[in-house]
């Protein structure tokens, strides 16, 4: 993996090269199960990272935000995950909770994993808990309810699977690619956020102007099915010195998918994307 292409930690601690790294690593011990080469007993290799947290707690059109430090624990062995996180009640008090150790299922489909721990139901919307895991980028997200209403829990987001068109403010002709990926996380307890996109196109040439591009502080609110991103005007924090305008966009689909648009340099860039 090119960590170049990831979240500056010069800027904000979102991803920690070691913890995916193992993650990495995790994908292709679970890829590797069931060979007839591979030994009958072994000990169990164990592997805990406290990694960075940010929750929803959804009750109708209600929504309570709390961003937190939680740990992830992989039992490369077994295959298995077990996570322990936080959520803020209504009343602004957090909660933590500790799933069991949950068996991780490959669903065919490109690196992604799903996993869940059944024992984590109540009679609020009567569903069972549901996770999901991509082993490429290290994205987890895990949804279960309570008395209290549905929590859905993820790390950082990673778009890569974007369709993004440009075109001269005004007109009507366009060009579309599909080069740029975008990532997502909170900041200052969900007031805001920083979005970075890596392959970063500027105009309608199709090159890449900047790797790596970055903003900080944009203004965020959390929504029932995700959150929403509005400014009227944001500077560049890092990978180049860029304004982008009228910026919109809606992470959905409990933050599995992102569209939006903005201006930049006389352009309107439209884009939506999905995490796998």
């Amino acid at each position: 993996m090119d960590y170049k292409k990831h979240f500056n930690t010069n800027n904000i601690t979102i991803k920690e090269a070691y913890f995916f790294f193992l993650v990495i690593m995790f994908g292709a011990t679970l890829a590797a199960c069931g060979h007839d080469d591979e030994p009958e007993e072994q000990p169990d290799e164990i592997q805990t990272s406290e990694i960075d947290f940010y929750s929803r707690t959804i009750k109708g059109n209600n929504v309570a935000f709390l961003s937190h430090k939680g740990t992830v624990v992989l039992n490369y062995t077994k295959g298995t995950i077990q996570l322990t996180s936080k959520y803020n009640d209504f009343d602004g008090q957090p909660h933590t909770f500790t799933t069991g150790e949950m068996q991780v299922a490959y669903t065919g489909d490109g690196t992604l994993y799903t996993f869940r721990d059944p024992t984590m139901q109540t009679d609020y919307d009567g569903s069972t808990s549901v996770g999901l895991f991509d082993t490429a980028t290290g994205v987890i997200l895990y949804t279960f309810n309570n008395e209290i209403g549905k929590i859905f829990t993820t790390t950082y987001l990673n778009f890569p699977s974007s369709e993004v068109r440009i075109g001269k403010i005004g007109d009507s002709y366009f060009i579309t690619h599909d080069k740029s990926e975008f990532l997502f996380a909170p900041v200052d307890q969900g007031s805001k956020c920083v979005l970075q996109i890596n392959n970063f196109v500027a105009d309608m040439s199709g090159n890449v102007a900047a790797d790596v591009i970055q903003f900080m502080g944009l203004p965020m609110t959390s929504t029932p099915n995700g959150y929403t991103i509005v400014a009227d005007r944001a500077e560049s924090t890092y990978g180049g010195n860029y304004t982008i305008t009228d910026v919109n966009i809606s992470i959905n689909n409990q933050c599995r998918g992102i569209y939006g648009s903005y201006l930049c340099n006389g352009y309107k860039i439209e884009f939506a994307a999905h995490l796998y």
